[in-house]
């Protein structure tokens, strides 16, 4: 039923296009409406302020099109909070050291001053010398306990790294 209704419709819409004469073109002169004969009125197109236009792509200095890119995206997400990276430093733990290292980077990089570095410098220097890379491990104890002299991580660190150094590998 439906593909015979289509079918129909079809029908009555080719008999209207074939029964309705097709105007041709004149080369000169201009076009008039073979049911009329009078020469319809073609509005011109409207007149658009090229100032109002954005430029096109490209066009833009390389310094604004560079910033434009440059420019966060509004979904883009935040970097993770000091209390975030201190969780997923407790949540690796040892069981992966390189990441603990640069997340604990990261960290003293973005939050020098807080009152949770002496924390990172401590997983750092922890996560350094379970890698086995102990000079580096010595170098951010002598740091911390530079910066850190008060915190009782940075006793932690000196007690086991500086003044008990650890047994060398066999």
């Amino acid at each position: 039923m439906l593909l015979s209704v289509a079918v129909a419709a079809f029908l009555v819409v080719r008999g209207l296009k074939a029964a309705r004469p097709v105007p041709t073109a004149p080369t000169n002169g201009p076009v008039t409406s073979p049911e009329t004969g009078v020469t319809p009125a073609v509005p011109s197109p409207p007149l658009v302020d090229a100032a109002a236009l954005p430029p096109p792509p490209g066009s833009l200095p390389a310094r604004a099109d560079s910033q434009r890119r440059r420019a966060p995206r509004p979904d883009a997400a935040a970097p993770p909070s000091e209390d975030a990276l201190l969780a997923r430093i407790d949540e690796l733990g040892p069981s992966n050291l390189p990441l603990t290292v640069q997340l604990a980077r990261e960290a003293l990089a973005r939050f020098p001053a807080s009152s949770r570095a002496p924390e990172f410098a401590m997983n750092l220097t922890k996560s350094l010398l379970h890698l086995g890379r102990i000079d580096e491990a010595r170098a951010e104890a002598r740091e911390m306990l530079r910066k850190y002299p008060d915190s009782p991580f940075t006793g932690e660190v000196e007690r086991h790294l500086l003044t008990n150094p650890p047994n060398p590998p066999r």
